[in-house]
């Protein structure tokens, strides 16, 4: 199955926004997740300010950690009392102590997650296997630190209202990356049509030009690359357009060189069929004038065509560049004379010019410069 190139493109910006979008959901959700979760352990931190009192003011009361120490019931019911914001800051310790061995079956997992240490950081009640690297909070008294509050840091959400806020966030971000695959897709048939269109318009009028209309030109749309390709078609069209029309007045002008001796190589020969002249010496060389002449125009032809081949011989040596030129002048002089044109030729001071080239080449070049000169420099001139 041949793949064109709107749908390359298509694919090819529809893939790489999706990416982008599959890129930004995955960093988006995992951003939301932890930076959420950060967020549940700092209001946790903020939560412990009525137990951290609570501590300081038992341990004014007692002078030690002894009340709390290895005594999980009163340690528990503490911590429940206390992380419910509902709950008055005072509390009647005594009371826990007649259940002391208990531990309460409704603990909340920041409770599981608190342990109490002593001013050297040693064990007092609480979780035993805390994390040495989590957050410790100092319990002030009497304007020293007594003892620290430490909890570790939760690595997921286990509150039932905070599962339930992460799934709708989750849902949100699924719906809106849905609705921009779609708008993506959009983008990118838009952007595929706006590149090519100006491609396709280019294969029309290039499909013109090649069918020979040199005429063809189209608009320059941008100042971008393909603005820059249409301005290089018009340019080659016009190259051709010129050329064509060179090449009928090329056409026009050989034909109308041809047709001066052929017409009097005609007339020349009709005469003598008519008798009106006699084949003599002199009918004789006119005609052999005429027929060199059409030869010349001719082997001209050949010439041409052969450089525009590039399919020229040349045989290059060092030669004189002057004795060229004399040779041509003399080769013309008779010509020359006739026609009554003067040639200024004066080498007498001129260093000889060597010059690595095809003496024969230089030599049809100077005398097709003479040729035109004899053909279009009026009597008397020079």
């Amino acid at each position: 199955m041949k793949i064109g190139i709107t749908l390359k493109l298509f694919l090819a910006f529809f893939g790489t926004i999706i990416l982008v979008v599959a890129i930004m959901a995955v960093s988006v959700r995992y951003s939301f997740y932890y930076g959420f979760l950060d967020y549940i352990n700092r209001v946790e931190v903020e939560r412990l300010e009525n137990l951290e009192n609570t501590l300081s003011k038992e341990y004014e009361k007692h002078g030690n950690w002894q009340f709390l120490r290895f005594k999980r019931g009163i340690w528990h019911r503490l911590i429940l009392s206390r992380l419910q914001p509902s709950q008055d800051h005072s509390i009647d310790l005594e009371s826990f102590e007649e259940s002391e061995g208990d531990q309460p079956l409704d603990l909340t997992d920041l409770g599981l997650r608190l342990a109490l240490l002593d001013a050297e950081k040693a064990f007092v009640a609480g979780n035993r296997q805390y994390d040495t690297n989590g957050v410790f909070k100092p319990i002030i008294s009497n304007g020293e630190t007594v003892g620290w509050l430490n909890i570790t840091p939760s690595t997921e959400l286990m509150d039932t209202v905070d599962i339930q806020f992460k799934e709708q966030q989750n849902n949100t971000a699924l719906v809106i990356s849905i609705i921009s695959i779609f708008f993506a897709a959009a983008i990118a048939v838009l952007l595929s049509r706006s590149f090519l269109t100006p491609i396709k318009r280019l294969g029309i009028v290039t499909k013109a030009l090649t069918a020979g209309v040199f005429d063809t030109r189209t608009d320059v749309t941008s100042v971008d690359e393909i603005g820059q390709l249409q301005k290089d078609f018009n340019s080659l069209a016009n190259t051709l357009q010129k050329n064509e029309n060179s090449r009928h007045q090329w056409i026009a002008d050989i034909s109308h060189e041809l047709r001066t001796p052929m017409s009097i190589l005609l007339g020349e020969i009709e005469a003598i069929q008519d008798g009106v002249r006699q084949l003599n010496a002199h009918s004789i060389k006119s005609l052999h004038s005429e027929v060199t002449r059409v030869n010349q125009l001719i082997d001209d032809l050949y010439h041409l065509s052969m450089s525009d081949i590039g399919a020229l011989n040349y045989r290059k040596e060092e030669i004189e560049l002057t004795t060229i030129i004399e040779e041509v002048i003399s080769t013309f002089a008779d010509k020359i004379r006739e026609k009554g044109i003067k040639p200024l030729v004066d080498f007498s001071e001129c260093y000889p010019i060597m010059v690595f080239a095809d003496a024969q080449r230089l030599h049809q070049l100077f005398a097709n410069l003479l040729q035109n000169t004899l053909r279009y420099t009026y009597t008397g001139g020079k």
